[in-house]
């Protein structure tokens, strides 16, 4: 009796251990598929009303947006940071970053570095001067100083101006200064011209008071066809791939539900979604 009692006892340890494992187990594997996907989407946040700070908060359009596409996903959890513009496109190059959220165009080198979203504003280019400087186009800028950061859409269109002149050329003059820092520079004479968007260049004449200076339309010819709208850029990446299928799904379902068109109200006061292609 000792002894079966004995191997009963053996047996009910083994049962018992073996329940606590596969619990065990189970947990295990059930934290493992819970624990989300870190995606880290840089910007500059010095491009109001794209990206922007408000005392220690980033925000603005590309931010919010991006937030709220992000927001409630079982798989990705989308984190911040701010960093210099070309920082932006360094950071996608080495992986460090999966999203660039800047205001960014499309052109060229960017189709084949990157992946990019769905277009998510409309925005053409504009040229910023003063009133005074009788510069209407983009071929009156020849011979004046024109002000730019590396690898911005303007500095594309400036670039592509002088390359196919033969002789007389734009002065261009690359710089880390943020926009508005730029924009105060031309009021001043420093400089003659700026190209950016439309909605960047409307927003910061109007909350700097830069009532000297004027907005200058630019012709699809001017740009080269350079389309209009922005995007966000991602990683050319496994994960990459899957983010931009991510972010283009719940684009459709924000602008049937109306939630993309009540972020563009509130930071553009109008409705700058891009009309489909």
């Amino acid at each position: 009796m000792k002894r079966k009692h004995l191997i009963g006892l053996i047996v009910a340890v083994l049962v018992i251990a073996g329940v606590i494992l596969a619990f065990n187990k189970k947990s295990d594997s059930k934290s493992t598929g819970d624990k989300k996907i870190e995606i880290v989407a840089a910007t500059a946040g010095v491009s109001n009303p794209f990206t922007y700070k408000e005392g220690n908060k980033l925000t603005g359009y590309d931010v919010e947006l991006l937030n709220e596409i992000f927001k409630d996903s079982k798989e990705y959890k989308l984190t911040w940071e701010t960093v210099e513009f070309a920082g932006i496109l360094s950071g996608l190059d080495s992986d460090r970053y999966t999203i660039g959220a800047n205001n960014f165009s499309s052109n060229a080198e960017r189709k084949e570095k990157y992946l990019l979203s769905d277009p998510v504003v409309k925005n053409p280019n504009v040229i910023v001067v003063r009133k005074d400087s009788g510069i209407n186009s983009l071929s009156d800028l020849v011979g004046k100083k024109a002000v730019t950061e590396v690898g911005n859409s303007g500095a594309t269109i400036l670039e592509q101006f002088n390359k196919e002149s033969d002789s007389k050329k734009i002065d261009i003059t690359y710089t880390k200064e943020d926009i508005s820092s730029q924009l105060l520079a031309i009021e001043s004479g420093t400089y003659d011209a700026r190209i950016v968007s439309k909605i960047s260049a409307e927003t910061l004449i109007k909350d700097n008071g830069f009532n000297d200076l004027k907005i200058v339309e630019l012709s699809s010819e001017e740009t080269n066809n350079l389309d209009v709208n922005s995007y966000y850029l991602i990683a050319k990446t496994d994960t990459g791939k899957a983010v931009q299928l991510f972010i283009n799904k719940r684009l459709k379902t924000l602008k049937e539900n109306g939630e993309w068109e009540k972020l563009s109200e509130k930071f553009f006061g109008a409705n700058q979604l891009p009309s489909k292609d």
